[in-house]
């Protein structure tokens, strides 16, 4: 038996520049751009921190960020996640719960 494929659930039109929250509000961000992909190679979730395997649908977002270029992957489990929220359908302690595990785990020696 194979590994599971992570799917989108909503339509391809609906990922096309969707912006996913960064929580810092000073953050000068330019030129965004975001679209759907199927990964050819595995990510690390930028938000939750998850493997994004190979064959995976994941949100590939780029930009300038305070005059430096970047850009990322999303799993698509956190962006489904964020456009529930934005819809009512989750609350916010299930879409938040991804990035708080993330930034625990790597400020560990902070806390």
């Amino acid at each position: 038996m194979g590994k599971k494929i992570k799917k989108a659930k909503y339509p391809i039109e609906d990922y096309i520049n969707y912006e996913m929250p960064d929580g810092d509000m000073d953050t000068d961000i330019r030129l965004y751009k975001s679209h759907l992909v199927k990964t050819r190679q595995p990510h690390e979730c930028c938000y939750c921190g998850a493997d994004i395997k190979k064959g995976d649908d994941a949100l590939y977002c780029t930009a300038i960020v305070d005059g430096e270029f970047g850009r990322c992957y999303y799993c698509i489990d956190c962006v489904d996640d964020q456009k529930d929220f934005e819809e009512g359908k989750i609350d916010s302690d299930k879409v938040y719960s991804r990035f708080d595990k993330r930034y625990t785990a790597s400020h560990k020696e902070d806390l």
